[in-house]
């Protein structure tokens, strides 16, 4: 079987799919699940051991499938009995009144056009007059206020604090269709959300040293400093580069975020699959240029995303492009041919075990469509074309490769040396020696640009329905700007970690290299992508104010 991941990881879902309804109905599901699947696994090695292997691996996705129902209702049963939704849900927190709240503070404060944001992972609330033990997350947000002398006392992440506030459940608006705005603050760990009235109702207590994690969030403060030092005063610029570097888009202009949505290229704006590629290839293109072995190069880039993962906010995306990654360079080192499919599907499967709740979210959703119309779709279509002529383009003058390749790719090669041949004739004698390469490069160029078109193409026609559904709008003109946004992403994201390394090192040269970003992120706003020039056009934008029906094959959107 080629592509035996891509079953497993159906079979995965499913079970997780299933975990609700098992629970529902069956008394003892989690032991149900977990022994049939054991019993399932041991059933598939006797019938290996048997010779029969249609049957083992018939055993054997019974037993993947059972798990995931498993891992799916322990999840569940994981939530600690005082997390602060369960508390407040079951009248043990009074959230109509100010509450005393202890924690520790999970990265650095977040200084906002019009106030400090800070999230508190909670230890402790006092209700009653008697402290209790609280698990979740509490995001406080002090306004400035010109009547109120000061601010808040600086702090770092990992300190301890003490808040006065009245906190409240994070709430959805009732618009059908709305953002679920609820639950992107859940995935980011933040179940409360409170006001900060006065300064002096912030205090600082003695803790325990911070964590590597505290610490981690400490330099990404800095770096998002460094930014902000970098392109200032262009500050609608620093704010893109914030969100394309480290994940911060609290200061993106919603208009501009808006221009990214109608065009359909507000990913390069979150930091996912997009990132991590260019990133993963940026740096396995440096290892080779400084011939370093093949098992160096992977495992240098998979330290690059492993710190890279440390320092970024909104993990989750990250996480799933980042894994996806780290399987396809491990088969590098491990010599072993790769199908990008499995490797999507082995993501997937990994991912599923852990956090199975993730598999109702829309990013995980997305993610893992477009990587699979990628692998399945995208790839083999330009293994059928594209691919063929680029490794013509190799060592063009050596004839004795001609018989390697198909024969219109041959016929390529023939032509291509013809026409070297020609322009030998008409450049200068000192230019004879680059008449291959003036030749190859706008024929490479070309390729790559025809890559970049099916990619965008098959992205968008494939991710339409989920588009539709979850963010209610379509965008037509999507596969043309998305071009010129990979093209863009794909220096910006390099160099503007670059300006940031060498920033730290010479203040001076990280200024100059901060206008060179700051030069190409005005591009990229400038561009149709971000500055609305596409999305008024006829037919170039449609918003679906509904949620998507059932019946999404025949839409009414005209």
């Amino acid at each position: 079987m080629k592509l035996p991941a891509l079953l497993i990881a159906i079979f995965v879902a499913a079970g997780v799919l299933a975990a609700s309804p098992i629970a529902a109905y069956v008394k003892f599901g989690v032991d149900l699940s977990l022994g049939i699947g054991l019993g399932s696994m041991l059933a598939g090695f006797g019938l290996l051991k048997l010779r029969r292997a249609d049957l083992a691996w018939t055993a054997g996705l019974l037993a993947w499938f059972f798990l995931g129902a498993g891992v799916a209702q322990i999840e569940r049963r994981a939530i600690p009995a005082n997390q602060v939704t369960n508390l407040a849900g079951s009248g043990q927190l009074d959230l109509d009144e100010p509450l005393r709240w202890r924690g520790i503070l999970r990265e650095d404060p977040l200084r906002l056009p019009w106030g400090i944001r800070y999230q508190i992972d909670l230890e402790e609330v006092q209700t009653a007059g008697e402290w209790r033990g609280a698990h979740g997350g509490l995001r406080v947000t002090y306004f400035f206020d010109g009547r109120v002398p000061g601010n808040p006392a600086p702090v770092r992440a990992g300190e301890r604090l003490e808040v006065l506030a009245r906190a409240r459940l994070v709430r959805n608006f009732g618009d059908p269709g709305a953002f679920d705005y609820r639950g992107a603050l859940q995935q980011q760990g933040i179940d409360l959300a409170a006001t900060l009235r006065n300064p002096a109702l912030m205090q600082e207590l003695p803790g325990r040293a911070p964590k590597l994690s505290h610490y981690l969030a400490r330099l990404r403060g800095r770096l998002l400093n460094d930014v902000e030092a970098m392109l200032s005063p262009a500050e609608d610029r620093a704010a893109i580069a914030r969100a394309m570097l480290l994940g911060d888009r609290s200061f993106v202009d919603s208009q501009q975020a808006e221009s990214f949505r109608e065009t359909g290229a507000f990913h390069v704006l979150v930091v996912a699959g997009l990132h991590v590629g260019v990133l993963a290839a940026f740096f396995f293109w440096a290892g080779k240029k400084i011939r370093l072995p093949i098992a160096a190069r992977a495992l240098v880039t998979i330290a690059v995303l492993g710190f890279y993962i440390a320092i970024i906010e909104d993990r989750p995306p990250i996480i799933r492009a980042a894994l996806m990654a780290i399987i396809y360079l491990l088969a590098l080192v491990l010599y072993r041919r790769v199908a990008l499919l499995n490797t999507v599907s082995l993501a997937a499967v990994a991912i599923l075990l852990f956090r199975p709740s993730e598999i109702a979210q829309a990013s995980f959703q997305l993610s893992f469509l477009a990587a699979g119309i990628i692998a399945a779709i995208a790839q083999p279509l330009l293994e059928r074309t594209a691919e063929p002529y680029r490794r013509a383009l190799e060592h063009l003058g050596d004839v004795t490769r001609d018989g390697s390749h198909a024969p219109r790719a041959a016929e390529f090669r023939l032509d291509l040396r013809s026409a070297s041949a020609w322009l030998r004739s008409l450049v200068p004698s000192k230019l004879t020696g680059y008449s291959d390469q003036l030749v190859v490069f706008p024929c490479r160029v070309g390729l790559r640009l025809w890559e970049l078109a099916v990619l965008s193409v098959a992205l968008q026609i494939g991710m339409l329905p989920l588009m539709a559904r979850d963010f209610h709008r379509v965008s037509f003109i999507a596969p043309v700007a998305n071009i010129p946004a990979v093209l863009l992403t794909a220096i910006i994201v390099p160099f503007g970690f670059a300006s940031l390394a060498l920033g730290a090192v010479w203040r001076g040269l990280g200024i100059i290299l901060g206008r060179m970003l700051s030069f190409l992120i005005g591009a990229l706003a400038a561009s149709p992508i971000g500055s609305r020039n596409f999305a008024p056009l006829p037919c170039g934008f449609h918003r679906r104010p509904r949620p998507c029906s059932p019946g999404f094959s025949q839409p009414r959107w005209f």
